[in-house]
């Protein structure tokens, strides 16, 4: 069996079901699909979100104790665009707070700790956009709260668009977060990349390298060739010295002298004076991750006759399958899975009678059934606009 620090493993990896055939990059889609397919939230983890998300519209907006009535509680980010993992925090607004946001902040802190709903003290972050940081109390899922934020909204609702006319987009961006997550650099506040630049990153490279639009991005089905591309594309050919990356145009624009030459800059949809990768100080060694990526998974096995490899490289190279050569199995997911299950258990013998059977389903995805793509892949729908969102709906039940 295959050993490392971060996954044990057998054979295969648990998403690869098969041995695959075909070309490298027909075997990478297939296991591109399966891979989407293990990933997918189970009904447990799905009505684990929702149950937390009206405890929250009840905490502050819908219930007899409600902190701010009256007000809106709206959910963004993986919830809303579908490319949602295991490990993937539950983002909401809480819309139509007066007064300090500081202060709103604090007293969200103290509500939740009164209401028992977090497993330990929440923290408050005084960052640039200031948020209230806590752990679910039953289903240890992570939650980010903020107040009359309109970003997270707003940057939400352009993924889904872009995701919309490139469904192939999805399951890369899902990769990379992924990728980039198990290497330490997909924390802006670190200086990776947050979800959003992998997002405008990969709906950049469809439009340049694949002339991405509703109406032809059906031809283009291969996720192993558009996986490999992105690594090659920001691993080694874009030269972040003389460009600005801008999802608006399609295009490369000349780069302004008061960007720094050494790091991304990628232009914010909404506003291009605002540069969405800005605090992604850590650019040369996700380069370097994607460099190292892209000859793992275009190199051929290694034939022992003929090429001696270092340990580290012959570990890489000599793992069952090509998708395992750059993403691990990470027991963390696997352990978070079955907690999953038992918390949703627990919830259900502890409150007979309130799950329905529709409330395993998610209010808050962006998932469209009609894809080009196969079932296991996803695919984003755009948001509903400035009405009223089913973030501020409570869940079925």
């Amino acid at each position: 069996s295959t050993q490392s620090t971060w996954g044990f493993y057998m054979d295969r990896p648990p998403w690869s079901t098969r041995a695959y055939v075909g070309s490298p990059m027909a075997q990478l889609h297939e296991e591109i699909v399966e891979w989407l397919a293990y990933m997918a939230p189970s009904k447990a983890e799905m009505a684990l979100r929702n149950i937390l998300i009206n405890r929250l519209v009840d905490a502050f907006t819908d219930g007899p104790q409600a902190l701010f009535p009256g007000a809106k509680v709206h959910v963004f980010g993986s919830l809303r665009t579908g490319l949602l993992l295991p490990n993937s925090d539950v983002d909401l607004s809480v819309m139509g707070v007066e007064g300090s946001i500081e202060d709103a902040l604090d007293r969200i802190a103290a509500h939740l700790e009164l209401l028992g709903l977090c497993e330990s003290k929440p923290q408050v972050i005084r960052a640039r956009v200031p948020i209230v940081k806590f752990t679910d109390r039953i289903s240890k899922i992570d939650c980010d709260i903020g107040i009359n934020s309109l970003n997270g909204r707003k940057n939400t609702h352009i993924a889904c668009k872009y995701l919309k006319q490139c469904p192939q987009a999805g399951p890369i961006i899902m990769i990379i977060k992924t990728f980039l997550r198990q290497r330490g650099l997909n924390e802006v506040f670190y200086g990776g990349l947050s979800s959003y630049s992998i997002t405008l990153m990969v709906i950049h490279l469809l439009q340049v390298h694949y002339q991405a639009s509703s109406s032809n991005m059906g031809r283009f089905t291969s996720l192993g060739k558009i996986l490999v591309d992105f690594f090659h594309h920001y691993g080694f050919h874009v030269e972040l010295a003389d460009v600005v990356v801008s999802v608006a145009t399609g295009e490369f624009l000349p780069r302004p002298r008061a960007i720094p030459p050494a790091r991304l800059s990628l232009e914010d949809p909404q506003m291009s004076s605002n540069d969405v990768s800005a605090g992604s100080r850590e650019i040369h060694h996700i380069r370097l991750a994607f460099r190292q990526a892209y000859l793992a998974l275009m190199e051929p096995p290694p034939d022992p006759k003929t090429r001696r490899l270092n340990a580290q490289d012959e570990l890489i190279m000599n793992r069952p399958t090509l998708l395992n050569r750059i993403l691990l199995i990470d027991r963390n997911i696997l352990i978070r899975r079955e907690d999953f299950d038992v918390a949703f258990e627990q919830y259900v013998a502890n409150n007979p009678g309130e799950i329905r059977e529709d409330a395993y389903d998610s209010d808050f995805s962006a998932v469209s059934e009609e894809s080009s793509l196969p079932p296991a892949n996803r695919n984003g729908e755009e948001d509903e606009g400035e009405g009223e969102e089913p973030s501020t709906k409570r869940m079925r039940r």
